[in-house]
């Protein structure tokens, strides 16, 4: 565990060497990814406790989930996931239902022509909103009355496609949203969006904020509690995860996959960390390099599929 701060100035140019190496490892090793469902809550995990917990795969190598998001509390909840086909070469989103620690019901609950992952959903109204990181130029926001339905379009949208869009509710019942817009320097920039009134609607440009190594996001936006979940940005995405002060960018908490490594499974990162309204229930995901004969065959059908889809070696 890493307590200080970050520098937005620091360099993470790959090597040349890296950079030749990526397509080809790409070609015979895949990412084998999984989720996690933490023994502690927010709290813990703030003061430094190291983080355990049952870890869910699904059970057909085809596919992967990543990109967890609950509700509810631990031992009875829902995990929205990206679940990635890779024979389709597309995300769509993924109703997992978990009591004591197992799966007991999965259901797609939102499949689009495009790749969709990250997904996030909060209480409005008696139903839920829901969002999606999307290669579609809508940015379109969903609904659905209970966890576990399909989710079906708002007349509501973000006021951009957003990398990692994260929505978080404040005291006045008002809306904040964060997420990338990306730059070809490759200097992210983090845009901070309020909206109008208490529909999620009628945005209105807050801030938008370079940072060169944690602006990715990597989960939640809990401005209640001042935190943002980011990805930090290293020649290996998805190397870790940290939680920071929002605004302000300190890191308060800074999580590598090897922390999960002491049973021996030697995860090798994490790229999200996010938690329910009262932290009690907080989940991550956690990958894995492993060597499989059709790789090369799933990255073809990956970037063929979605063009606009960023993937990773």
């Amino acid at each position: 565990m890493d307590i200080g701060s970050y520098s937005s100035n620091v360099s993470v140019e790959p090597p040349l060497l890296h950079r030749l190496l990526v397509p080809a490892r790409g070609a015979l090793f895949e990412r084998r990814w999984a989720i996690a469902l933490l023994d502690q809550g927010l709290p813990e995990i703030l003061r430094g406790d190291e983080p355990s917990g049952v870890i869910f795969e699904p059970p057909d190598r085809n596919f992967y989930w990543a990109d967890p998001f609950p509700l509810g509390q631990r031992q009875d909840c829902w995990l929205f996931v990206e679940e990635f086909d890779r024979w389709r070469g597309l995300g769509h989103i993924a109703a997992l239902r978990v009591v004591e620690g197992r799966v007991i019901s999965r259901k797609a609950v939102f499949v689009d022509s495009h790749h969709v992952s990250f997904p996030q959903a909060h209480p409005y109204e008696g139903e839920w909103i829901a969002t999606v990181q999307s290669c579609n130029p809508q940015a379109r926001i969903y609904r659905f009355s209970r966890p576990g339905e399909s989710w079906e379009p708002t007349p509501w949208v973000l006021p951009e496609p957003l990398l990692d869009p994260a929505l978080c509710r404040i005291e006045d019942q008002t809306w904040r949203l964060t997420g990338i817009r990306p730059v070809p320097d490759g200097q992210d920039v983090v845009i901070h969006y309020a909206s109008a009134g208490q529909q999620p609607a009628g945005w209105v440009l807050l801030e938008q904020l370079h940072e060169g190594t944690c602006a990715r996001g990597g989960g939640s936006l809990d401005v209640l509690r001042g935190l943002r979940a980011a990805q930090e940005r290293t020649p290996v995405y998805g190397s870790a995860i940290v939680l920071s002060n929002w605004p302000g960018g300190g890191v308060v908490r800074r999580i590598e996959g090897r922390d999960w490594s002491a049973d021996g499974s030697a995860w090798t990162g994490c790229h999200t960390c996010a938690w329910t309204e009262d932290g009690s229930t907080v989940v991550m995901d956690l990958w894995a390099r492993r060597l499989q004969p059709l790789s090369a065959l799933h990255r073809f059908l990956e970037f063929r599929a979605d063009p606009c889809r960023v993937g990773v070696a």
